[in-house]
């Protein structure tokens, strides 16, 4: 048996498709190590050899795992993660440990990091009462890549991907990646550098895709990647690593999409163009003789800076906005552990953490925009607030339990508790800004309805000849947050075991998203907002009223093996107390409704031949919301609970050097009768259903190289993904981009 170990941030365990039935795994349940057998829920483990078959150069982290995981969201070929939600619920995303979401929560976290320098992802199912805010659904820690035993190894990885129609340098992906690793006594080191540089994108016609304007895509980009790592052992049981990760993705098209019909035209003027950036430093100490305790201490500091697509916005005023939005995070996790009986052991622990966001915008000139065609944007407005730098401060204390009942029974018992205070800059609404620069106009055309008797005499008359307003008062929000968790497996036999599992997780609301459209209660546009026809309504601090969403996950699973049979099954059930409500009059509520979740996942392989293996999964939610009314439940939508997905594969070792793969999915429709979704102000969405094939061929040189051939979208369906689908319905056409047609790749993998 080989084993195989997981760090840091587990809590739960499971098998993915071909993972060996008889591997013994050793997990680091509740953030310490702990055996598969002892793991009371659902996780699935990606190593390096499993997400390969699944990765390919110019696509993300995001899309592998859409393929990959039954209840994850489907890919949404963006550089979002939006709606790639776990068993229906927000998901907290880690990086060697540290946590990657902030208060401003914008879903690009898995399209920053190179999937080349990832060594292995554990997902972590259901809500999560060890990692505390963000994790309603469950976690994705992915685990950088580790270092090499000799003096100095190396590892050169080449790649390229092009469309088949056209077949073109235009449509082509380049993507190098070089690691060197290794130890030097009690010195241990890694260094990993690579770039991904990419063109066009087309369809499955041999159309160009023209860029998605309200999360962007990753068409015509350029990627940087580094990671070093040193790592020194003072002795067998002590040591530090010091650790630094680097991320930067840059477009630089000149595409830009067009109307009537759907289309992409060159002439884009566009001089800031969407990027993302991310940095972060780490230090990690690890004493396992620490008086008699187990001791780990992760020190870590990030940043994060990312730019979106300019986007034409119509209320109340007409108004072209770019935004930038900023984080910079840093905090400390304490782990202790010790057993206190043979049977039973206790880790405990301290997690500070400190988080400091804002968003940026500006605006280009309206006529300009409108008489290009939407090609170019010109006179750059001088940066203004969108929406309130926040301050979110967070401690939590946490202790686990495991005991061993019988030889064959054994349970999980935790909590958590966590204290979370924001303070509110002050800071001027945006619907301020873009009213005060448009005034002149306003008033003009306030006095034309009235001369026309579209509005009441004198309301012209009531307005001030120039506009003037306050900027929006700050204040300080407090949060308190309980979570347990409690769960028991018990071995059917030494392959085969049941799990049952209750857990508890929470989430806070986007502050800043949430105040952004906020006025201030002397502001005029309570006012003047009816005359256009909007109910515009003014709000403090104080009465947003916001709270921690708590969020309750129930379990119970199935994982094991028979003879050349392997696989794994859950059912789950999980419901949230509250919901945040976005009105029309820019108001924002948290209501007492409760909203729920169940489902099941399932995933069997067998190997008919040694060298054969069959394999399928399914998974299945349905989403409901309380009705405001109190009349019963409604269903929630498709883009919040992900349509059911089934996959399958077959994977053949047709002799030791050439592997061959073949990979289908399957996502179906999902019916807006009844659909509700209180997160969302349009919600009557039809999601159409589609299936997609990839295929790839493996040969192996020697056993230090590799080339790969692979085939995405074989069939060369045409369709659009969810997210795209969702997005054309909430922000229009144009960013209802097609998904790529057919592409082909080649990867030169070199070990030495």
């Amino acid at each position: 048996m080989k084993s195989l170990l997981i760090s840091f941030a587990l809590l739960k365990s499971s098998l993915l498709f071909a993972q060996e039935a008889d591997e013994e795994i050793t997990v680091y349940a509740s953030r310490t190590q702990d055996a598969l057998s002892e793991t009371p829920a659902s996780v699935t483990i990606i190593d390096r050899k499993k997400l390969d078959k699944f990765d390919v150069p110019g696509q993300n982290l995001g899309t592998a795992l859409g393929k990959m995981l039954p209840g994850f969201g489907a890919p949404t070929e963006s550089v979002s993660n939006f709606g790639q939600t776990l068993r229906g619920r927000d998901v907290l995303i880690l990086i060697d440990g540290i946590p990657q979401m902030e208060n401003r929560q914008v879903s690009r976290q898995l399209n920053n990091i190179k999937t080349e320098s990832i060594e292995r992802i554990e997902v972590i199912s259901g809500a999560n009462a060890i990692y505390g805010a963000g994790a309603p659904g469950g976690i994705i820690n992915i685990i950088t890549k580790g270092y090499r035993e000799e003096l100095a190894g190396f590892e050169t990885y080449l790649g390229t991907s092009f469309a088949s129609n056209p077949i073109s340098h235009l449509s082509q992906t380049y993507n190098v990646q070089q690691s060197v690793s290794g130890t030097l006594g009690v010195l241990q080191y890694l260094a990993s550098v690579g770039g991904e540089w990419r063109n066009n994108r087309f369809d499955s016609s041999g159309n160009v895709i023209a860029p998605e304007p309200a999360q962007t895509s990753r068409s015509d980009t350029d990627t940087f990647d580094a990671l070093v790592k040193l790592k020194y052992h003072f002795s067998n049981s002590s040591s530090a690593e010091l650790s630094y990760e680097h991320f930067s993705e840059k477009q630089d098209t000149d595409y830009v999409v067009q109307l009537n019909p759907y289309r992409a035209e060159t002439g884009l003027d566009l001089e800031e163009q969407p990027s993302s950036r991310r940095d972060q430093l780490a230090l990690h100490y690890v004493q396992k003789d620490f008086f008699g305790h187990n001791l780990s201490v992760l020190g870590y500091f990030r940043q994060r800076d990312l730019t979106f697509f300019p986007f034409a916005l119509t209320v109340p005023v007409p108004i072209v906005n770019q935004s930038r939005t900023f984080a910079e995070v840093s905090g400390v996790k304490a782990t202790i552990q010790k057993p206190i009986t043979p049977a039973i052991d206790m880790t405990w622990g301290l997690d500070l953490e400190m988080d400091k966001g804002k968003q940026r915008a500006h605006s280009y000139d309206q006529l300009r925009y409108e008489i290009s065609g939407a090609k170019t944007y010109s006179g750059k407005s001088a940066d203004y607030d969108y929406g309130p730098v926040i301050d979110t401060e967070k401690a939590a204390l946490f202790a686990q339990f495991k005991a061993k009942i019988t030889e064959g029974l054994k349970s999980k018992f935790g909590l958590r508790y966590e204290q979370i205070s924001q303070k509110v800059h002050d800071f001027t609404p945006p619907l301020e800004t873009a009213i005060s620069k448009n005034w002149p106009i306003l008033y003009a055309g306030v006095a034309q309805m009235e001369a026309a008797g579209r509005v009441a005499p004198g309301t012209t008359a009531s307005l001030p000849r120039q506009y003037r307003f306050d900027n929006f008062q700050g204040g300080t929000l407090d949060y308190d947050a309980w979570a347990t968790n409690l769960g028991l497996t018990y071995d059917l036999t030494p392959k085969n075991l049941v799990f049952i599992n209750y857990s508890q997780g929470y989430e806070l609301g986007d502050t800043a998203r949430l105040m952004r459209d906020a006025v201030a209660t002397n502001s005029l546009i309570p006012t003047i907002s009816p005359i256009f026809g909007l109910a515009i309504n003014a709000t403090t601090v104080d009465g947003l009223d916001l709270q921690t969403i708590k969020t309750s996950s129930y379990e119970v699973g199935w994982r094991g093996s028979l003879d050349r049979i392997f696989g794994n099954a859950a059912l789950y059930y999980n419901e949230s107390d509250k919901v945040y409500q976005f009105n029309s009059d820019f108001t924002v509520d948290l209501l007492d409704l409760k909203k729920r979740v169940y489902g099941l996942e399932a995933e069997v392989g067998v190997r008919p031949t040694d060298d054969l293996t069959l394999g399928v999964s399914h998974s299945r939610a349905k989403g409901e919301a309380r009705r405001a009314e109190g009349s019963g439940w409604a269903a929630v939508s498709g883009m919040e609970v992900s349509p059911p997905k089934t996959a399958a594969y077959v994977d053949y070792l047709y002799n030791a050097d050439l592997r061959f793969n073949l990979q289908a999915q399957h996502l179906a429709s999902y019916n807006k009768e009844d659909d509700i979704n209180p997160n969302d102000r349009k919600t009557a969405l039809d999601l159409h259903e589609y299936f997609l094939m990839d295929s790839s061929l493996d040969y192996a040189f020697n056993e230090a190289s590799s080339l790969k051939f692979a085939v995405n979208n074989l069939l060369n369906r045409r369709y659009k993904t969810l997210f795209h689908q969702w997005a054309e319905f909430t922000y229009g056409e144009a960013s209802g981009a097609p998904a790529e047609g057919r592409r082909f790749s080649l990867v030169y993998r070199h070990v030495y």
